[in-house]
């Protein structure tokens, strides 16, 4: 936290204190009660601007994808996905922290899915990469992300064939067809995983139904599925989807699933 919005939150804290400790001494309760119904709404306001900043510094400070390789030895997990699923997105899982007023991600009361995974991806499995969207005014929650604008399918090669596992997030675009053709051609059938959203993110089968249409379209094979969400696909040696796991909703589990078969894949 740089040093305004450490002003800010120290100068709040005084504000709180003072009319919890010193006004009620000094000032008429009458008079008080008429002070506190016109500073109530500043101090709202004051506050909610003051977690924004220091979650946007956050974000700022927040290491690229290339700045946290030259710093973690492990291999990375990169995912990839159309920009357009960054819309889709669950409510917070309430946690003791997440009720930290000042805790950098409680101003975002919902989530994507690949916010949700990466804490326990980095923790668990290795630094968890993807690209950022060019469009973001700061870099989004999530991943460690590298900004790139030209030449990002030079960029796109590089991490493919460094990292130790691929993680496809459901989706449709042109971008994620290249990168879906790139991996076919290019790329061991055993480091692919493909990921569906668990039930809390999406409400139908719709995306997958495209995804999959462009998965044909790029050379795999998608056998019938009964059940669309939360599943998590391994891709076998004639490029078929196979189930890895099926119907997943917590996020534990979900990515313990991915976990296992990154040890699996790691060992092997």
């Amino acid at each position: 936290m740089n040093f305004s919005a450490k002003f800010l939150l120290l100068f709040l804290l005084l504000v709180y204190f003072s009319l919890v400790f010193i006004f009620p001494f000094l000032i008429e309760k009458k008079a008080l009660d008429s002070f506190i119904a016109y500073l109530l709404p500043f101090i709202g306001g004051l506050s909610y601007y003051t977690v924004m900043k220091y979650q946007a510094e956050l974000r700022l400070a927040k290491d690229t994808a290339s700045e946290n390789l030259t710093k973690d030895n492990r291999k990375s997990i990169l995912f990839l996905r159309s920009f357009n699923v960054d819309s889709l997105k669950c409510i917070r899982p309430i946690t003791f922290k997440g009720l930290v007023p000042w805790d950098s991600k409680n101003i975002n009361t919902k989530i994507t899915l690949e916010e949700a995974i990466s804490d326990n991806i980095n923790q668990k499995i290795g630094p968890f990469i993807a690209l950022g969207n060019p469009t973001d005014k700061i870099p989004t929650l999530g991943a460690y992300k590298d900004y790139i604008d030209d030449d990002w399918k030079k960029l796109v090669k590089k991490y493919c064939n460094k990292s130790s596992l691929i993680l496809v997030l459901e989706g449709q675009g042109d971008g994620l067809a290249w990168e879906l053709e790139y991996i076919r051609k290019n790329i061991s059938h055993k480091k692919i995983l493909f990921l569906s959203h668990p039930k809390p993110f999406v409400s139908n089968s719709d995306i997958f139904v495209a995804f999959a249409t462009l998965l044909k379209k790029c050379g795999y094979v998608v056998p019938h599925i009964s059940t669309y969400t939360g599943n998590i696909y391994y891709v076998d040696e004639m490029w078929r989807l196979q189930i890895l796991g099926e119907d997943i909703n917590r996020i534990n589990e979900y990515v313990s699933v991915i976990e296992e078969y990154h040890k699996g894949i790691k060992n092997g």
